[in-house]
């Protein structure tokens, strides 16, 4: 599921034109943006976990999203800086520009120059915090109307337009797709039944449904629907999928990507739109067939990305401590 999310994402990105979507059927952007980043948040609520208390939590959670957003923003700074320089002494024109400053991107504007995604990974640091404190503290009952009474200050900010600092409005929002999650754990739901089939069965029918009467959800640009919309229809979709996904064998391409999805979303607005001339360089030049092209192309070297920084730059990427217990950094121990 977690490939699947990052492989939409990365394809919308690519898109630049929003042709390869509305080419297919109009409603198909829509339908796949109603559940592609509440599904998200959904994923992380599974692997929600208390650990040994809020100081261990905090520190594990910064390790896995604030670290590497740092990381992948001054990454992504130090591939841009030569780009734009050349882009300025051949007199190429630069729709984004260059300046160091953005590297404050995630604590002064809402939308960051060329790590934009990233912006989830903020958003799901605070949904953690919150959630932590809202089991810890209160009963199931009053757990439901917490989440809810947040999802509605989120739906009101959106309303308003109100952009709370650090994405925080996007984290009240977001923040019923990941209890969600968690209460599909709870509840053993991952545990293999003799139910499982029937995913199969109904995954067809029920997602035509879906497709029909779901609307697009931007939780970053706070383009919320109506409530059935934002949180009913999704919560089915995501739910028929996981239970459809529950009877699929490892699929390792997309598998492979899942595992490591953090680090394309942190790296792939840096390259994924010039990946659309590498496609028109080999005669594509029907819009639809560029996008798919500079996908796949993208992912391909996604796939060397991945290779590379997960051995070079572990600590920062996820995948090992980068503050170990006591809060200490790994290079003081």
């Amino acid at each position: 599921m977690k490939g699947l999310c990052i492989l939409l994402i990365v394809q919308q990105h690519i898109d630049i034109d929003h042709n390869f979507y509305p080419s297919i059927h109009p409603q198909l952007n829509p339908a796949l943006q109603s559940f592609r980043i509440p599904m998200y948040y959904f994923l992380s609520g599974i692997f929600f976990k208390t650990y040994n208390g809020f100081s261990d939590f905090l520190r594990r959670k910064v390790n896995n999203m604030i670290i590497p957003l740092l990381f992948f923003e001054v990454l992504a700074l130090l591939v841009a800086w030569p780009v734009a320089m050349y882009k300025q002494s051949h007199g190429i024109d630069s729709t984004v520009g260059f300046s160091w400053m953005y590297i404050f991107d995630p604590f002064t504007i809402r939308a960051w120059h060329y790590t934009y995604p990233m912006w989830f990974l903020l958003s799901l640091f605070e949904v953690n915090v919150m959630f932590y404190l809202i089991q810890k503290y209160l009963s199931s009952v009053w757990r439901v109307v917490a989440v809810v009474f947040l999802a509605a200050m989120g739906y009101a900010c959106a309303y308003w337009h109100v952009q709370l600092p650090l994405h925080f409005d996007t984290a009240l929002v977001g923040i019923p797709y990941f209890m969600l999650g968690w209460y599909v754990k709870q509840k053993d739901v991952l545990v293999p039944s003799k139910y499982d089939k029937w995913g199969l069965y109904i995954f067809i029918p029920v997602m035509i449904v879906i497709f029909f009467v779901s609307a697009g959800i931007g939780i970053n640009q706070q383009e919320l629907p109506n409530w059935l919309q934002l949180y009913i229809v999704p919560f089915i979709a995501i739910l028929t999928l996981f239970w459809a996904c529950k009877n699929l064998p490892k699929i390792p391409v997309i598998t492979y990507f899942g595992r490591y999805s953090i680090i394309i979303l942190g790296t792939h607005v840096v390259f994924c739109v010039q990946m659309r001339s590498v496609a028109q360089a080999f005669g594509i030049h029907d819009s639809q067939w560029v996008s798919f092209v500079a996908f796949l192309i993208t992912m391909a070297v996604e796939a060397i990305i991945i290779a590379v920084l997960i051995r070079v730059f572990p600590r920062y990427t996820a995948q090992k401590e980068f503050f170990k217990e006591g809060w200490k950094p790994y290079f003081l121990n």
